[in-house]
C-alpha cells in the first residue's frame, strides 16, 4: 500500500512540478488573504485569478474559499492537490458570476463534506474533471450542485456511500445527470 501511494505523490509531483509556485500558505486564513490581495489587484471588467500558483498541499479545508465572490473565472485550481481536504463546503457558493471551472486531477477521495460547494453559481456551465470523482468518503452533499440552471454535467460515474446526506443534491439544476446506483 505504501508503495500505491509514493506512486500516486510522485505523479502529483510530476504534473504540478510543471509550474511554479509562488504561496505557501499553511493556514486556511493566509490562503484567505493571499486570494483576496489576489482579487483586489483586477484591473478591466474581466473578473478573473489566477490561484494555480498557490501550493495548497498542506490545507484540510477550502470551506467557503470563493463564495460570494463576483469571479467569472478562477485559471490554475488544476494545480490545486486537495488530497488532504475534508472540507469542501461552500467552496464557490453564490459565485453568481462564475462560468466555468477546471478541476481536473482533483482528488477527493479523502473529502466529506461537499455542502452547498457549488449551491448558487447560477452562470455556471462547466465543470471540467469531476465526472470520475472518487466520492468513498463523502459524507453530505447536499445542494452540492442547487440552483446552477446553466450547468450541464454528467455525475452517472458517481458512487456515494449509502449513509451520504444527499438532499438537494441537483435542486433547480435539470442538466445535471445524477441517478443513484441501488
Amino acid at each position: 500500500m505504501k508503495n500505491i501511494i509514493e506512486f500516486i505523490d510522485e505523479k502529483l509531483k510530476i504534473r504540478k512540478s510543471k509550474h511554479e509556485y509562488k504561496y505557501f500558505p499553511t493556514s486556511y486564513e493566509e490562503l484567505q488573504d493571499i486570494i483576496f490581495d489576489k482579487m483586489k489587484n483586477i484591473k478591466g471588467d474581466k473578473r478573473e485569478i489566477y490561484v494555480g500558483d498557490i501550493d495548497i498541499s498542506k490545507l484540510d479545508t477550502l470551506r467557503g474559499c470563493f463564495d460570494f465572490s463576483d469571479l467569472q473565472y478562477i485559471n490554475g485550481l488544476e494545480y490545486w492537490n486537495v488530497s488532504r481536504c475534508k472540507k469542501l463546503s461552500n467552496m464557490f457558493g453564490h459565485c453568481k458570476n462564475l462560468v466555468s471551472l477546471d478541476l481536473t486531477g482533483w482528488d477527493v477521495s479523502n473529502t466529506e463534506l461537499f455542502i452547498s460547494m457549488f449551491y448558487s453559481c447560477n452562470n455556471l456551465e462547466t465543470i471540467e474533471g469531476i465526472e470520475d470523482w472518487d466520492m468513498s468518503s463523502a459524507k453530505h452533499v447536499n445542494d452540492m450542485f442547487g440552483k446552477c440552471p446553466k450547468l450541464n454535467i454528467d455525475l452517472s460515474k458517481w458512487q456515494l456511500p449509502d449513509n451520504c446526506k444527499r438532499a438537494g443534491l441537483k435542486y433547480e439544476s435539470p442538466n445535471v445527470i445524477y441517478k443513484r446506483k441501488k
